[in-house]
């Protein structure tokens, strides 16, 4: 059987609710269903909304400031009684730009990670192009017990975070995929070493034409 509250107490509740607290919040608080708290509340004549949807604009800024000054998105969810996923949209909505959380690794948020996954993918699994032959080093490799975090380890320490408008550029491509031939450069200077590289090969080519051509001769 539902707690009927008294009218004091359903002005409290809904002032209360007024200023962010959700009917989940609520409903603990004082110790009944979030359907009585809701009834309260319609009682004085105010709307209620869904759990968690919204904070008004001084609970938002709030929110924001918070989240600013370090606070972690579970943090905040406990703080104003309000899903994570809720804070996270009104991060959004304010434009704030989401941080990976203290202690834990967001690797969709690393760019460095991405990078060394896209590589094992292209070399590893797929073998497209001219990563097609191309040796991947083991201990970033899950097939052969290593790991990817362990390749974005190695970028971070040694090349550090990725500068803007640029990729990962693979040396030499004989060598691969590996610790020391690795380099942040920029689209131009990467399509000029492919350029080169072109030009060497056929360079390479010609010279074992000629040499298959004076043993023939002989």
């Amino acid at each position: 059987m539902l707690e009927r509250f008294t009218y004091k107490q359903s002005v409290r509740i809904s002032r209360e609710y007024k200023l962010g607290k959700s009917l989940l919040f609520l409903s603990k608080k004082y110790g009944c269903a979030p359907s009585c708290v809701r009834n309260s509340i319609l009682r004085i004549g105010h709307k209620t909304r869904s759990i968690g949807r919204k904070l008004n604009k001084n609970m938002e800024s709030l929110l924001c400031g918070d989240y600013k000054s370090g606070s972690l998105t579970s943090e905040l969810s406990k703080k104003y009684s309000i899903c994570a996923t809720t804070v996270l949209s009104i991060l959004l909505r304010n434009n704030l730009q989401l941080r990976a959380h203290r202690g834990s690794f967001n690797k969709w948020a690393e760019p460095e990670y991405q990078t060394v996954l896209g590589h094992y993918r292209l070399i590893v699994k797929e073998k497209r192009g001219n990563y097609r032959f191309m040796p991947f080093f083991p201990a970033w490799n899950p097939k052969c017990g290593g790991s990817i975090y362990r390749g974005y380890s190695w970028i971070i320490e040694n090349l550090g975070p990725r500068p803007a408008q640029t990729t990962m550029h693979i040396i030499d491509h004989e060598k691969g995929f590996v610790p020391g031939n690795l380099e942040w450069t920029g689209r131009r200077k990467q399509n000029n070493q492919q350029m080169y590289k072109i030009v060497a090969q056929q360079r390479h080519r010609i010279k074992y034409l000629e040499k298959r051509i004076a043993q023939f001769s002989e």
